[in-house]
């Protein structure tokens, strides 16, 4: 099965790795690198939006489709407690933020297909003033943020990571979280690597083996060089058209790009708001007013 929080398991190891991540996070753009790993190591790779499609049971889930490397979009501190051993690595973000985000993402951009409430939801978006449709985002998104203040932040096998410095260098960012998973390969590239690389990719991307490639290739852990060279494919500018972080438009799925946009939207109507909501909050996940 084909889906999306990191974890290893069955094929290659005997450890689950986990990416778990959350609503306007980056999660597709990490979700990517993580199935890339997958693909260059030849384990299973497994995501979920949410507990219907793993049917409730995320453990059988895991077993049953041999998951070595899974990624959970909306993680759920339930969740993180169903797997088996793992290592993994968390990104969030501040919550204003990710109101902000998400106010602008279901108002404008993001797909309704098979989500009839996000169909409804960005119709009274657009009939609301920007204040009054950010408060009527906090109701629809409030899942986000009561999983993000149930998490447990405390675990040692799981690496906290906050999006703020994510988008400052997600390169070293990625490196940071596959290298604590243990699956950076470290060692300076060498002439001829990278006709290694290709023969592995293609192997195991195409289920096919080259034609003069002698064995199955199974590397444990991905080289360093290329994991940067996939970030750098998956660069904002890149996804956004040409746009750099911090330019905005906001017809845009990759709207800004940007951390602290909170502070251009909300106004004392919505900082009220948010804060009745959502008491303590900010400070729990480590940001301030």
């Amino acid at each position: 099965m084909r889906a999306g929080v990191l974890i290893f398991g069955s094929s290659m190891a005997d450890r689950l790795y986990v990416f778990f991540g959350h609503h306007k996070c980056a999660t597709s753009w990490v979700v990517e690198i993580c199935r890339f790993v997958a693909d260059y190591t030849g384990r299973n790779f497994g995501s979920y939006d949410n507990p219907r499609q793993y049917a409730g049971d995320l453990a059988a889930a895991v077993q049953r489709e041999g998951t070595d490397i899974l990624c959970l979009r909306n993680a759920k501190e339930s969740e993180r407690q169903q797997l088996p051993e793992f290592l993994g690595f968390h990104l969030i973000r501040d919550p204003r933020d990710i109101l902000v985000s998400g106010y602008f993402s279901h108002r404008n951009s993001h797909p309704t297909e098979g989500w009839a409430e996000l169909s409804a939801h960005r119709e009274r978006l657009q009939q609301l003033s920007q204040s009054e449709g950010l408060i009527a985002e906090m109701e629809f998104s409030a899942s986000v943020f009561r999983d993000l203040a149930s998490w447990n932040y405390g675990a040692a096998n799981v690496l906290e990571m906050k999006y703020e410095r994510f988008v400052q260098n997600p390169y070293q960012a990625m490196l940071d979280a596959f290298d604590f998973l243990g699956l950076v390969n470290w060692h300076e590239p060498k002439a001829g690597d990278w006709v290694r690389d290709v023969g592995v990719l293609y192997h195991h991307k195409l289920k096919r083996r080259l034609p003069w490639w002698p064995c199955n290739p199974t590397p444990a852990q991905v080289p360093q060089y290329l994991l940067l060279g996939k970030c750098h494919e998956n660069r904002f500018s890149r996804l956004a058209g040409g746009r750099r972080e911090g330019q905005e438009d906001k017809q845009s799925h990759y709207r800004k790009g940007a951390a602290g946009d909170w502070v251009e939207h909300f106004t004392p109507e919505v900082t009220t708001a948010f804060r009745e909501r959502f008491p303590r909050l900010v400070e729990t996940l480590g940001y301030a007013w």
